[in-house]
């Protein structure tokens, strides 16, 4: 209850809050809070396949927000030395959204990794983040009689969720398709 709650328990859940709106709102498949000095922690999103690198929090903070996730994962707050899993389910702009939680110790202090689950669900080739001009090129190609579109990238940089999204806006009754 916000009115009822310390000031430290209002800051907590702040940066819980700014943090897992900044990951989603940036489509991050991947997220990574880490120690990186004595004094900051690293924090680090996983985007399209390209590795994004946010502005440091201070240890303190990011104990606080590993804390609070451990907690809404299912985690236990008290062990900080070996691994954990854990999974955080959350309403995001009127979607369910999943996100799988990992946390590791270390001399430094907590790693706490994130990944988004069931990104193949996007189903609109709009929400896929493409310019302009590579959804015009798509659209073309997935409306021809015939051809072939190759999608290709590493782990994590959207091709199953690509692929699914161009799928779903073809009619596969009256099209032969081979995947």
């Amino acid at each position: 209850d916000p009115e009822t709650a310390s000031v430290p328990e209002c800051e907590t859940y702040n940066l819980v809050q700014n943090f897992l709106a900044d990951m989603l709102i940036r489509r991050a498949s991947e997220a990574d809070i880490s120690p990186g000095s004595q004094e900051f922690a690293v924090v680090r999103f996983i985007i399209d396949g390209v590795l994004d690198v946010r502005p440091q929090m201070s240890l303190i903070e990011s104990d606080m927000l590993i804390q609070a996730l451990k907690a809404v994962s299912a985690l236990d707050p008290e062990e900080r030395r070996r691994p954990q899993e854990g999974l955080l389910s959350l309403d995001f702009a009127g979607k369910q959204v999943e996100i799988g939680v990992t946390t590791t110790g270390s001399t430094g202090g907590q790693r706490m990794q994130f990944r988004t689950m069931h990104e193949a669900l996007r189903t609109n080739i709009k929400e896929l983040g493409m310019t302009a001009n590579i959804l015009k090129s798509i659209n073309t190609m997935s409306n021809g009689h015939s051809g072939l579109i190759i999608v290709s990238g590493r782990v994590g940089s959207g091709v199953t969720s690509t692929l699914y999204s161009i799928l779903r806006n073809m009619d596969v009754y009256t099209r032969r398709l081979v995947t």
